[in-house]
């Protein structure tokens, strides 16, 4: 979360802009309900550890908790394979199929909904951590304002950005100049493209811009844009101490980490042939631009070259998972998947995403 961000309610005065093409109809992939925490209310941890849930649950032995405490935080439980408690055997959720959908965890219900507080409103968008964005076109319905408005009045607090933002750990800027900055990015990588090779150039472009915002002189010499990668394998590898969903995340990234931080590799567009790939990249971006999405990292600056970075490092990935129809129903969804594990990586706190390595990474690129 932004330094200048905090969790405030729901200010029902304020209008809800939602992001242009969000659209979105579950897939029933079940992916969320296994590399997702589910973080409860009091009384939803209090309902859903109830032992009547018990006899409609699937491989969930009887000593396991069906809610845990961490710290402040009431969580559901995982099964031993790493999937939710409440994953019925047909891969659809138990509470939903039982009860009712506004049964559900708050979290659940809103997923994979994005939502931000603004001066300017209440800002929506689609999470790019939804592994089936790639099939939404035109057939899904827009996200349900009305709705939303209902899931967000439930809500403890939402993210919420004030009249100044965080740009970098020592400068702060107005509002108005935050979104003067997020509209060239958007104007840039954020509108539709039809070919890898335009989107890339765009990438390059905003790159140089990016590293006009708050120049600084980089460290003589100039670390390689590998050693960022070589530091998160490195973590990763050394970490044994991961939750299931970080687990899971772990496995996905090192199928692809290690071949980035060979000596050589080129940072270069790999050949793609993925049909609506370019233009699906660019509506990932525009959502996180939209929505106000950089309220979820520490600073402007860093939010904007970690999408920069994530999207780069998720198409080269792309190229390096080789398509399995038996994990894959087509091969958009390699790249959704790369793209998605990427910027998630870039968004977890870390001492190997410095800000030098960053703008490290963008000089090379631009």
């Amino acid at each position: 979360m932004s330094k200048s961000a905090e969790r405030r309610p729901l200010d029902g005065r304020k209008p809800i802009r939602t992001a242009p093409g969000a659209r979105h109809t579950c897939r029933l992939c079940a992916h969320s309900c296994h590399n997702y925490t589910v973080v409860l209310s009091e009384l939803e941890a209090r309902r859903l550890a109830l032992d009547e849930w018990r006899p409609l649950l699937h491989k969930v032995p009887d000593d396991l908790p069906l809610v845990q405490r961490q710290g402040a935080q009431y969580i559901l439980n995982k099964r031993p394979d790493g999937a939710c408690v409440f994953l019925g055997a047909d891969g659809l959720c138990v509470i939903h199929k039982e009860s009712h959908p506004e049964s559900k965890p708050l979290a659940c219900q809103m997923f994979p909904l994005q939502a931000v507080q603004a001066p300017d409103g209440v800002y929506l968008s689609l999470n790019s951590g939804c592994r089936r964005l790639i099939d939404q076109g035109e057939a899904d319905p827009l996200l349900d304002e009305a709705d939303a408005r209902r899931m967000l009045s439930q809500a403890a607090g939402l993210i919420s950005l004030g009249e100044t933002i965080m740009l970098s750990p020592t400068t702060m800027i107005l509002y108005e100049d935050f979104l003067h900055w997020q509209d060239q990015i958007e104007a840039l990588i954020g509108r539709e493209v039809s070919t890898f090779n335009e989107f890339w150039e765009r990438l390059q472009e905003t790159a140089r811009l990016i590293l006009t915002i708050e120049p600084e002189a980089l460290t003589d010499p100039v670390p390689e844009w590998q050693i960022m990668f070589r530091r998160i394998e490195a973590t990763l590898r050394g970490d044994h101490n991961h939750s299931g969903p970080r687990q899971m995340l772990v496995r996905r990234v090192l199928q692809w980490i290690p071949q980035l931080t060979q000596t050589g590799f080129p940072l270069t567009l790999p050949q793609l042939e993925i049909p609506g790939g370019a233009a699906f990249c660019a509506r990932v971006t525009g959502q996180f631009l939209a929505g106000r999405q950089a309220a979820f990292w520490e600073t402007a600056i860093g939010a904007w070259s970690g999408l920069v970075i994530g999207l780069t490092v998720g198409i080269m990935a792309a190229a390096l998972i080789p398509f399995d129809p038996a994990r894959y129903p087509a091969p958009g969804h390699v790249l959704n998947d790369t793209l998605a594990d990427a910027l998630m990586l870039m968004g977890l706190p870390s001492a190997a995403v410095s800000s030098e390595l960053q703008k490290a990474f963008l000089r090379a690129l631009g």
